[in-house]
């Protein structure tokens, strides 16, 4: 969008095109019309934010206040554009005095500031994954909204004023406190967990929808669709053969970093079943590379000097909690027979992450042979 100052220039410029309106037809008039055109494609881009809005708040109030008004306004500044006359300038002042954007700017803001009437919580809500495409959709609708009252109100000032910009001036700061809470919404998102619950209802379904695919491309598609959420978190997937032992040496230290769904061989009419563990780190990221090689190591150390020899599967995870990393948050052990398939999410890094994944040997059935350790810091 243009800047305020040249919002309010181009309404000063058409009243003072009024005022010295040529009687023959003049090349700035032409150049003004061209200007109208242009002008009319922005309008009607933001009208598309308001049909968006529109479907969501369906309240009779946010129509008659808030739309009306600014549709209103809107096609006399057109107007005004299109055909810079004494009468063109009276229609816009005399709407423009029923209902200032500041006003109905307001209005809007009061609608948004509550839960029941936003749009983009109310979104959010209906979405499972709290997906960063939903929030930055209604984000953008919003700063367009605004951003049209914004644009009513700086051709008001040039248009009808002399020099007052209260109006534009408060408009400003309400329109940039809305966005600033907005953005605080969005870091609420990243850290809080909000989409944990909606993880575990589309985990279910997506077990019931893919449970033919093979167990890398049911990885490849969790992982592309867990990308999309809104959170800083970063997680691991696990797909593997399925397994009615698992989680074998299992231990954690929270309840909602550790997600499982095991498919049976019974849904399948073919092949071995199914498992799928998500694994949630809230600041694995922010851990330095070494802190993961430190645990690869350890675990390493440990094997080396038999500490996972001859012991119950079960005792895994509390050995390497009690003898090797005992500031991990989980442990999961996977035998090498399930071919588990492993994914990133949030992990932009070069080292594999987050949480490191070492191998072991146990000799106790029923998991003897190989095991993959996985560590992880929540």
């Amino acid at each position: 969008m243009k800047s305020v100052a040249e919002i309010a220039g181009l309404g000063g410029f058409v009243k003072a095109f009024i005022v010295f309106m040529p009687v023959k037809p003049d090349p700035i008039l032409a150049k003004l019309k061209e200007l109208d055109a242009k002008i009319d494609g922005i309008a009607s881009k933001m009208s598309h934010h308001f049909n968006d809005m529109k479907a969501f708040m369906t309240e009779l109030n946010f129509y008659v206040e808030v739309i009306t008004p600014t549709s209103k306004l809107t096609k006399f500044m057109l107007d005004c554009l299109n055909n810079p006359t004494k009468n063109a300038k009276e229609n816009f002042e005399k709407e423009y005095n029923k209902q200032t954007p500041l006003s109905i700017a307001y209005t809007l803001i009061g609608y948004l500031e509550q839960k029941s009437t936003n749009p983009l919580i109310m979104a959010m809500n209906a979405d499972r994954l709290k997906t960063r495409a939903t929030f930055e959709k209604w984000q953008g609708i919003i700063d367009g909204v605004l951003g049209q009252f914004l644009f009513l109100e700086a051709f008001a000032s040039g248009l009808l004023k002399e020099k007052n910009q209260y109006d534009t001036s408060q408009l400003m700061k309400r329109s940039n406190a809305l966005l600033g809470e907005i953005e605080n919404w969005k870091n609420d998102y990243k850290t809080s967990g909000h989409y944990w619950d909606g993880l575990r209802q589309y985990l279910d379904e997506f077990a019931a929808t893919y449970k033919n695919w093979g167990h890398g491309q049911m990885a490849d598609e969790l992982q592309r669709k867990l990308e999309t959420i809104l959170t800083n978190d970063s997680m691991r997937i696990f797909v593997g053969r399925y397994d009615e032992n698992l989680p074998y040496g299992y231990h954690s230290k929270y309840n909602n970093i550790v997600m499982m769904k095991l498919i049976p061989k019974s849904w399948f009419g073919w092949g071995d079943g199914t498992s799928i563990v998500i694994l949630r780190s809230t600041n694995g990221a922010s851990l330095r590379a070494e802190k993961y090689t430190e645990a690869r190591k350890k675990i390493t150390a440990a094997h080396r000097n038999g500490v996972f020899s001859f012991i119950n599967y079960k005792q895994v995870g509390k050995k390497v909690f009690d003898e090797c990393f005992p500031e991990s948050d989980v442990v999961l052990a996977v035998p090498g027979y399930v071919f588990p398939e492993w994914r990133s999410v949030n992990w932009n890094r070069s080292d594999a992450g987050p949480g490191a994944i070492e191998m072991v040997e146990v000799d106790c059935p029923p998991c003897r042979g190989c095991m993959e350790v996985y560590v992880g810091l929540a």
